[in-house]
């Protein structure tokens, strides 16, 4: 009998220490309400990315993280450069991995308060600097039964999409569901889908996507789909309204250190600001508006 109370306890405590790899999501090109560098967002994929490399070497991005998870203390497992996808069109985007040790919560798993708000605080100040419309984190509940509660699916396939097989991908999900907001995020060998949409249950998301899945298969995408699997995404979807917050004050909700947040305005100063005004095409405008 004890035998067996210690294996089911050593069980639990196991499962309590798995530990998942959160998914930030995000972009480098200004929202267009900023009114910082608005060309870009119509520019394409090569200048996006040329942009996107600049902002990286300013914010020293490695594989070992970048000066705000340095500041802040937030361990960063990888940085994956690719496509992104928003309002009809495919741009650069980058995908940063955290690693956090996950906790058992009813019948699904969660991480713990403190880990939130670290990358929460991460994701505020990565908006603030970048002045993003929204920054998104995410991991996988990969134990999730519900399917009321299953708002995320993933696709790898055999190769790589390239970035017409990436539009593709998001013009087959306007097709289906006709909104550009229900967006393929990068991955690697494939894509993933949260559904964040209020008027799409998440059981017509997944027959939908599945829909998807069987039109990308028979065009021959990726040469043709590995696997995909369902999931609950645990998370945030941080967001800041420039027009009627123009300094990032919805940002700032999660970044509670005043210290911290003169740093970022410094940061932002001296290291965003430049990468900018290298980019803005009238200068001395550009400078006028500071």
């Amino acid at each position: 009998m004890r035998y067996f109370l210690f294996l089911v306890s050593f069980s639990l405590l196991i499962k309590s220490l798995l530990a998942e790899l959160v998914q930030i999501s995000w972009e480098a090109t200004p929202g267009a309400d900023t009114g910082v560098l608005t060309y870009l967002i119509k520019e394409d994929y090569k200048e996006q990315r040329r942009y996107l490399d600049a902002i990286l070497e300013a914010l020293e991005t490695s594989k070992n993280g970048d000066i705000i998870s340095q500041e802040i203390g937030l361990n960063i497992n990888d940085v994956i450069v690719g496509f992104s996808a928003w309002e009809s069109r495919v741009g650069a985007g980058a995908q940063t991995y955290t690693k956090v040790q996950t906790i058992q919560n009813g019948s699904s798993i969660d991480i713990p308060q403190k880990q939130k708000m670290l990358i929460n605080q991460y994701c505020a100040l990565l908006g603030y600097l970048l002045r993003q419309e929204a920054v998104i984190w995410y991991f996988q509940d990969k134990d999730a039964s519900n399917l009321e509660e299953t708002n995320g699916i993933e696709a790898k396939f055999h190769a790589k999409l390239n970035e017409g097989e990436f539009q593709e991908v998001y013009n087959q999900m306007h097709s289906e569901f006709n909104t550009w907001n229900l967006a393929p995020g990068y991955l690697q060998d494939g894509f993933n889908v949260l559904n964040y949409e209020d008027k799409i249950a998440n059981q017509t998301f997944l027959t939908g996507m599945k829909n998807v899945f069987m039109h990308l298969n028979q065009m021959g995408l990726g040469q043709g789909l590995k696997n995909e699997k369902t999931f609950r995404s645990v998370g945030h979807y941080l967001a800041n309204n420039w027009t009627n917050f123009p300094n990032g004050e919805q940002y700032q909700e999660y970044v509670q250190d005043r210290k911290l947040w003169d740093w970022a305005k410094e940061m932002r100063k001296w290291r965003i600001d430049v990468v900018n005004a290298e980019f803005e095409p009238n200068v001395i405008k550009y400078f006028l508006q500071k």
